[in-house]
């Protein structure tokens, strides 16, 4: 079993833990710190309500480089040094030179394993915005089958899903689906665990689709999985 701590979302749901504009999530069990959100203040006080020690991070992924998901590693590898980072080929020297405070920085070309039964994506890419851009996500070996963790998902979700689906029976999503259409909709389909947040468009939509396999999460929630 995995446990997902979602440190850092701006959609609020336990009291306890501040909501900001970001995104991050930390699964136990392999130690892995899954993106930053955007300050390192709110990421460290966030984890340190939810009990989780920098010292207890193994790995950093970064899914993309943007300032709402790589303003808190600075904070972190500042904690813990001993941390190995893995970032996608196209994030920017600047932040590369923060990742490289840390253990090392790997860039992730393809489908990567940091550890059993925890993989890399490797790079997905599509348009945002009128630009390319290359997104990696998480995928995480479950009882039930393959639990995909993304970002933002600014490649689209469908285009994630698909990818992942290459690699076996996808049973659960969690995280950033940013611009939801209709065909990122259809894509869900089948998948039993739905858990968008963050920077999800049509959060309600896939709510009202698949009304038993949807979850409502945001910062502070814990996912077991």
């Amino acid at each position: 079993m995995f446990s997902i701590y979602e440190v850092y979302n701006n959609i609020p749901y336990n009291a306890d833990v501040e909501p900001d504009f970001g995104y991050s999530c930390f699964i136990k069990e392999p130690g892995v710190l899954f993106d930053a959100g955007a300050k390192g203040d709110v990421l460290l006080k966030n984890m340190e309500v939810l009990g989780i020690s920098p010292e207890q991070v193994v790995h950093f992924v970064l899914s993309h480089d943007h300032w709402d998901h790589n303003g808190g590693i600075k904070a972190v590898l500042g904690e813990n040094p001993d941390i190995m980072c893995y970032c996608p080929p196209d994030t920017s020297s600047e932040t590369r030179s923060i990742l490289e405070m840390g253990a090392g920085c790997i860039s992730v070309n393809g489908w990567q394993e940091l550890s059993p039964g925890v993989s890399l994506t490797g790079p997905v890419e599509g348009i945002f915005s009128g630009k390319s851009i290359i997104e990696q996500s998480l995928v995480l070996e479950s009882k039930n089958g393959l639990f995909l963790v993304t970002g933002c998902s600014h490649p689209h979700i469908s285009k994630i899903v698909a990818h992942v689906r290459t690699k076996g029976e996808l049973f659960g999503v969690m995280g950033g689906f940013h611009d939801v259409d209709r065909a990122d909709i259809n894509s869900l389909e089948g998948i039993e665990y739905l858990a968008p947040s963050h920077c999800t468009t049509a959060i309600e939509e896939i709510n009202a689709e698949f009304p038993e396999k949807f979850h409502r999460c945001g910062a502070g929630f814990i996912h077991r999985i």
